[in-house]
């Protein structure tokens, strides 16, 4: 092989490619070590701004589903409270109609009467029900959805008060209520149920489609370590060769 020292091109060459190849190599491990594709913006422009949505609409449906969860747990404790309404309301019906026996003694009538009085005081109480901080009767906005405008409105209220005749006809009539209000209650605490269920599954597949999108092809990016560190040691071996051969040329000068 002819001895010279002709410029510096190959060396720079090899430099370059040392560079290259040791890049290649290092996001290969970034990747076999992280388990993700997309580590940075670097390694794939494109990509990252939909593995970003991707994420974004995931994370969107995961929120979603724990605000329906939320409302449907608020309507299921809507309708144990209706239910306990109703308990009491038909106790109260009960003691109306049993004070209308002309042939209970006064003593009998004392203690229905201080019963109904307690149990109506019961009622007044539940007005003021809260589920959390919140009031049970009052109304609430929930997102279901990824987008924000994706909302529902609902109030659990149904007149849930202290009566202010405890006469048979307003206990019905109360009673009447009552039952209406804790039917939309337990149906919409069934169908939040449904919407919860549904936007967690949408909230899985959307995780799943991120993972698939993101993660590290593991045999294609070891292929590829190999691959660029077998390349970056022979750019080593050439460079370090062109120098000895630099020295050479040097030391006939002297």
């Amino acid at each position: 092989m002819m001895v010279s020292s002709n410029g510096d091109y190959a060396a720079i060459n090899a430099s370059k490619f040392i560079r290259r190849h040791g890049n290649n190599a290092a996001t290969s491990v970034a990747r076999l070590s992280s388990g993700i594709r997309i580590n940075s913006g670097a390694d794939d422009p494109a990509g990252i701004v939909t593995a970003g949505n991707l994420k974004k609409n995931a994370a969107a449906s995961d929120a979603a589903a724990q605000n329906a969860q939320n409302a449907a747990a608020w309507g299921k404790a809507a309708d144990s409270a209706y239910g306990s309404a109703l308990d009491i309301l038909y106790r109260m019906r009960e003691i109306a109609t049993l004070q209308k026996d002309t042939t209970a003694d006064g003593s009998s009538n004392t203690a229905l009467s201080a019963e109904m009085t307690a149990l109506n005081g019961r009622l007044g109480d539940m007005a003021n029900a809260k589920f959390g901080s919140k009031g049970m009767w009052s109304s609430a906005s929930f997102t279901l959805g990824i987008k924000g405008s994706q909302t529902l409105s609902t109030t659990f209220g149904g007149g849930v008060s202290k009566l202010s005749s405890t006469t048979l006809s307003a206990i019905d009539s109360k009673i009447t209520s009552i039952a209406t209000a804790q039917g939309t209650a337990g149906a919409t605490a069934s169908a939040l149920g449904y919407i919860a269920d549904g936007l967690a599954a949408d909230s899985a597949a959307m995780w799943d489609a991120y993972d698939e999108y993101t993660k590290a092809n593991t045999a294609s990016e070891m292929t590829k370590f190999v691959r660029n560190s077998v390349y970056e040691q022979s750019a080593q071996l050439i460079l370090s060769q062109y120098n000895q051969n630099a020295y050479s040329v040097l030391n006939l000068l002297r």
